[in-house]
């Protein structure tokens, strides 16, 4: 979309440039940097002009190539200088020959490289082109290299063995010539041997000059261990590096500093950890489950199945670990992911990591994937929509709809952490795009409610007064909804609830309101979208309280038990 946005303005620029002083294409083609790709746009348009406007004013780049350019004439001489290249037009930090080393536009990083674990840093500075050439002019190359094959790029054998590694690659520019070496530690390898030979192709008039290379190495029994072979190839103007590891089987690793032992592991401490490093079955609480994994591998060696309960890293799994372990039972691991709408207000998403199960659809057993993504932990709130409302001036297509004679704005004022009801398909649509996500999708929200248990609700597989919000529960709300996140395990208003949450973490999965979901049906009853997760109006022994259920509503349709939330993509 962005190089059809440019190609456009640039047809613009061309159509509506009609004076003597104008910048054709056709004039700057190949001439200033990276024209050959952007055209006119590159000094042109720093802000849109009024309709009929026969030029275009210049971006800061253009009003700096202006003034140092050449005048001849009635034209001006495309220049491409050092004193324009040092120049930073914009601002920006980088200067405008950084901006433009690549002939891509790209931004070069340059940052020492590091290749394996024992190799010294090294600078890569003969990849810099001279800041007074234009990459976009013709006349400078970017050289390519590769493996051959391609794949793999690691590769293993014994001492005593030799090892030939073929690589090829060529220039985009005619004429220029290729020289290879080892850089970085590799050149110091010691019986490493580096074989190149170039190739001429013609094309036209032109001579196109290509290499194949080999490295050949036969390792010592002093050269064991993993090794990066880094191999720079140039043509004069430009360089690329390329490297491949070998591992060196059967022979001795030298430890770094000449032989010298580690030095001592500092200790390990609570500080080191987070809940989430005892929850061993993932259910979001350490707790007996996660102590019987825990007890079935004490008193033994920490072997590859069982490091993880190593927490003090000694080799066995021992007391100090039931101490470590002792001293985060009990505790609920925060998975929150903290997200502001346009109007700074803060949403909670849980991550869902994804996977893959067999569902029954329309009579047939069908594989369903879910990729990874973030669901809202909790539903939007009266406070949250109200926001999203006022945002959008307050239409009355967005308002939701008033129950018991009580406008919206009175029971977002009331209840401002109650989920917001009365809302059709398309206002939770809306909200959710405005608020950078969307609606989930079916499979999304059971796969959030349950992953891949079969839970008959979102929180187990049995359903208590303190769990969730529906007919008689008992809540002081009765009857109707309860603030977001109620069932938490706290004391309201001398209502003990449970901490019922989703597999993954999310609440009010089952119960308080139903929930719109994305999809739309399209065959016998079109406009239609389903409703999941039952609601305060259902009863506790209503197959609508179970995940199973599900409804379908037209898309226009506004009750005042159905909320939604939203879910974001990765």
């Amino acid at each position: 979309m962005y190089r059809f946005i440019l190609q456009c303005l640039s047809i613009l620029c061309i159509l509506f440039t009609t004076n003597s002083n104008a910048l054709a294409f056709l004039d700057y083609r190949n001439t200033i940097p990276n024209g050959n790709r952007f055209g006119c746009s590159v000094c042109h348009l720093a802000n849109q002009q009024p309709a009929g406007a026969p030029t275009f004013e210049r971006n800061p780049f253009g009003r700096d190539y202006g003034r140092i350019a050449i005048s001849a004439g009635n034209r001006i001489v495309p220049l491409w200088t050092r004193d324009l290249a040092n120049l930073d037009s914009d601002d920006d930090g980088y200067t405008n020959g950084e901006e433009l080393q690549e002939i891509t536009g790209d931004i070069f990083v340059w940052e020492p490289r590091k290749f394996g674990p024992n190799e010294d840093d090294w600078d890569l500075v003969a990849g810099i082109p001279s800041l007074t050439r234009n990459p976009g002019d013709g006349d400078l190359s970017v050289p390519r290299m590769r493996f051959d094959p391609i794949r793999p790029s690691e590769y293993s054998v014994n001492v005593g063995e030799t090892v030939e590694v073929s690589f090829s690659g060529q220039a985009t520019v005619p004429g220029r010539n290729f020289t290879a070496e080892l850089v970085g530690s590799s050149k110091d390898l010691e019986g490493i041997l580096l074989d190149v030979s170039t190739q001429t192709e013609e094309e036209g008039q032109q001579t196109y000059h290509k290499f194949t290379g080999t490295i050949i190495w036969r390792p010592a029994e002093l050269q064991g261990g993993e090794h990066t072979i880094a191999i720079q190839i140039s043509d004069g103007t430009s360089s690329e590096v390329g490297t491949v590891k070998i591992s060196v089987l059967g022979g001795i690793v030298v430890l770094p500093g000449g032989g010298e032992p580690p030095p001592e592991i500092p200790p390990v401490t609570i500080a080191d950890f987070t809940v989430a490093s005892f929850d061993f079955d993932r259910s979001l609480l350490v707790d007996l489950s996660d102590f019987t994994l825990f007890a079935s591998v004490y008193g033994q060696p920490a072997a590859l199945s069982a490091t993880r309960f190593d927490f003090n890293k000694s080799g066995h799994i021992d007391w100090i670990d039931f101490l470590f372990f002792t001293a985060f039972f009990n505790q609920r691991v925060n998975n929150d992911i903290n997200y502001r709408t346009p109007a700074r207000d803060q949403i909670i998403f849980i991550p869902v990591e994804g996977g893959s199960f067999v569902q029954q659809i329309s009579g047939l057993f069908q594989r369903v994937n879910i990729l990874p993504h973030d669901m809202g932990k909790f539903e939007i709130s009266n406070r949250q929509y109200n926001n999203f409302l006022q945002a959008n001036n307050g239409v009355l297509e967005l308002t939701p709809w008033p129950f018991n004679s009580e406008v919206f704005a009175i029971r977002a004022a009331a209840l401002p952490d109650h989920p917001v009801v009365g809302v059709s398909w398309e206002m939770a649509n809306a909200y959710c795009k405005w608020a950078g996500g969307r609606l989930p999708l079916l499979k999304e929200w059971v796969f959030a409610a349950r992953g891949l248990e079969s839970r008959k609700y979102a929180h187990g597989n049995r359903l208590n007064n303190n769990q969730a919000n529906f007919i008689s529960s008992g809540d002081p709300f009765e009857p109707g909804t309860t603030p977001i996140g109620y069932y938490n395990t706290r004391l309201h208003q001398g209502f003990q609830t449970a901490d019922a949450y989703s597999l993954h973490g999310a609440y009010d999965m089952t119960g308080n309101v139903w929930e719109w979901c994305g999809d739309l049906r399209d065959d016998v009853t079109p406009n239609q979208a389903p409703i999941k997760g039952g609601s305060y109006s259902d009863s506790a022994f209503s197959i609508n309280m179970t995940l199973a259920a599900e409804q379908w509503y037209a898309i226009t349709e506004k009750r005042e038990d159905i909320g939604f939330r939203c879910v974001r993509d990765r």
